[in-house]
């Protein structure tokens, strides 16, 4: 009897030694996991903050290949400080338990298609408001315009999450520096910079790249870039102007006789800046006068 008991109970010390080393890995691969995933940040955040400040400081000099450099690896920082922004929210525990649960994706879904035709309704009361017809006549200027007013309710929505995200670290920080007199810089203030140029970079964006005047600006241009063109048969209008056939049946057409207007500009012209040959004050809906669209009949 008493040699079954020590058996027992070897294999029950077995078992618990089994348990606490593969707790003790877990905590090991999960502390592993999170030096890879800080490392990660530090240094593409580090690299990003960089490149932004640098076209900050550049912004006003004359265009060349070094401030062209600037411009696109900026470009590209924003869209890496968005990534790891939603991926570092995601590491905290209780949201990705959130995110996991029965409903949340179904309803989650579901907000992002009002969101997103809410934003097509908006793009197409634009497009009227500017033309004077139907959006769907000009649809490469109503599917831009609606991705720029969603990405604008997106970096919203990220803003808010980032500024309660930096809140929550300032107090954590403020609180370890009254305790540990003796505590240096960490992870968490570093956070704290990036979050915070974070939150700096997407104001100044709803402010000038997705603001509303700016997207109407887009709107404008992208219609007459895109929808508009020269090649077309209709005898009644002028070779020098510019049409987008409209109706189901394509036998009218929407005229634009500001010809000036149709003449390309940069990229970053066009997604930062308000050049004056797209400033849609200028112009009305009388500008786009819609017409039938005369040909010859050869029979």
């Amino acid at each position: 009897m008493t040699d079954q008991t020590n058996t027992t109970l070897e294999k029950l010390t077995a078992i618990e030694k089994s348990v606490k080393e593969i707790e003790v890995k877990g905590k090991y691969q999960s502390l592993i996991e999170r030096d890879e995933f800080f490392t990660f940040f530090n240094i593409l955040s580090f690299l990003s903050v960089s490149l932004i400040i640098g076209f900050a400081i550049n912004i006003n000099e004359p265009d060349s290949l070094h401030r062209d450099i600037f411009f696109w690896g900026s470009l590209f920082s924003k869209l890496a400080l968005y990534i790891l922004i939603i991926n570092y929210i995601y590491r905290f525990k209780f949201i990705t338990y959130f995110y996991e649960l029965k409903f949340t994706k179904v309803i989650t879904t579901f907000i992002f298609s009002i969101v997103l035709l809410f934003c097509n309704t908006k793009a197409s009361s634009l497009i009227n408001d500017l033309f004077g017809v139907p959006a769907h006549d000009l649809p490469y200027s109503l599917a831009f315009t609606t991705t720029f007013y969603l990405i604008n309710y997106i970096s919203n929505a990220l803003l808010i999450i980032g500024v309660i995200c930096l809140i929550g670290l300032v107090i954590l920080c403020v609180a370890d520096a009254f305790t540990d007199k003796n505590a240096t810089p960490n992870q968490n203030w570093w956070t704290v910079a990036v979050l915070l140029i974070f939150a700096i970079t997407t104001v100044g964006m709803q402010n000038k790249e997705v603001s509303e005047a700016s997207i109407k600006q887009k709107a404008y241009w992208l219609a007459l870039q895109m929808d508009f063109n020269q090649n077309y048969y209709c005898q009644n209008i002028k070779k020098d102007y510019s049409v987008a056939f409209i109706g189901s049946n394509q036998e009218k057409v929407i005229v634009n006789m500001n010809t000036v207007q149709s003449k390309p500009i940069k990229f970053e012209d066009f997604l930062t800046r308000t050049p004056i040959s797209i400033n849609t004050n200028l112009y009305g809906k009388t500008d786009f006068p819609v017409v039938s669209c005369k040909v010859i009949d050869i029979n």
